[in-house]
């Protein structure tokens, strides 16, 4: 039975990193830190781009708690998108983008624990190619270095199909690196997953970069 749900444990983060990366959950960064030698901030974003990536860490939790005790997976992953293609088009209040594909190849290290007891330790390695989407997003300009859309940009709201998330406005920080748009978000996304009848909580955290290059 505990090996059983070991395996399973296993399989959940597996699928949820994947899944979560392919679609990245976005929400308000209140303490997006400085922008360090990125250029200048009152730089006009409206404008025409083509995409030009993610970059960033995910640092996941899940647990099932049952008859049996808690068992809690714990993920890191880092990981930068290559193939990038799409186009981007910034208005005065509105993203749209079309074409928007990329391909990811990294590894999740996974630690899993019953209770406070470390079980294993490992490396999955994964590897895929998002397929070309298209769609808009409304936004507002907060200030001169910070922008609220008022839904996930790039994502899916339910990105494994099963339990509950809560989603929410997303979140940036501007800055420039030369004539690229760099978006700094940090993300906290957590809800409720069941595979095969079993309840899983999950939390994650991404913070990263996505850079659009200005035409």
């Amino acid at each position: 039975m505990k090996k059983t749900r070991l395996l399973w444990l296993i399989l959940v983060i597996t699928i949820f990193f994947i899944s979560c990366q392919k679609e990245v959950h976005l929400q308000d960064d209140n303490n997006p830190g400085g922008t360090g030698n990125t250029g200048n901030n009152n730089k006009e974003i409206i404008g025409d781009y083509e995409w030009a990536g993610i970059a960033g860490t995910a640092t996941t939790t899940v647990t099932v708690d049952d008859i049996l005790g808690q068992s809690r997976t714990e993920s890191v992953d880092k990981y930068s998108t290559t193939n990038n293609r799409g186009q981007i088009k910034i208005t005065a209040n509105k993203l749209t983008y079309t074409g928007f594909a990329y391909s990811i190849s990294s590894a999740t290290h996974v630690k899993l624990y019953l209770g406070n007891l470390l079980i294993s330790e490992q490396d999955i390695p994964y590897a895929y190619d998002v397929p070309e989407s298209a769609g808009e997003n409304n936004y507002v300009k907060n200030s001169s270095d910070s922008l609220t859309f008022e839904k996930l940009l790039f994502v899916d709201s339910n990105p494994m199909q099963a339990g509950t998330l809560d989603p929410k406005p997303m979140g940036a920080r501007i800055s420039w690196k030369g004539d690229t748009l760099v978006l700094k978000v940090k993300t906290v996304v957590s809800g409720t997953v069941n595979q095969n009848g079993t309840n899983a909580k999950y939390s994650s955290l991404f913070d990263g970069v996505m850079n659009l290059k200005k035409k």
